[in-house]
């Protein structure tokens, strides 16, 4: 088993088993529930997405649409580039991550903010 800082690793999932049968597809999405993501970290720009809630807006969107990195990270785990010798690659990275902000600054939520971002 390989631990990095108590997390397991890929090789417990078995995710490049997976990866000889699917990598994803850009027509499958996946809703990243969280702080926001920064559709312009170099692992996710390009095909990241931004969706607004009644709860948050997106104006301005990119950066700006995050306030912390726990949505980009998760985002990333999700569908990071894979193949491109950057970091590293997300578990599903040819499907595209849609950043679905119900968090505030303070990682904050609510059953309301939750609701709209699933709605």
């Amino acid at each position: 088993m390989v631990t990095i800082c108590g997390q397991s690793t890929y090789s417990d999932a078995r995710v490049t088993y997976a990866w000889d049968r699917t990598r994803g597809s850009q027509d499958v999405g996946i809703a990243i529930l969280d702080s926001g993501i920064d559709t312009t970290h170099v692992e996710l720009g390009g095909h990241a997405r931004l969706l607004p809630t009644p709860s948050f807006s997106c104006d301005g969107c990119g950066m700006d649409s995050t306030t912390d990195r726990h949505g980009t990270s998760v985002a990333g785990i999700a569908a990071a580039h894979g193949d491109n010798g950057i970091g590293v690659a997300g578990v599903a990275y040819d499907c595209i991550p849609y950043g679905v902000k119900v968090a505030n600054a303070n990682r904050q939520l609510s059953l309301t903010t939750v609701v709209d971002g699933i709605n």
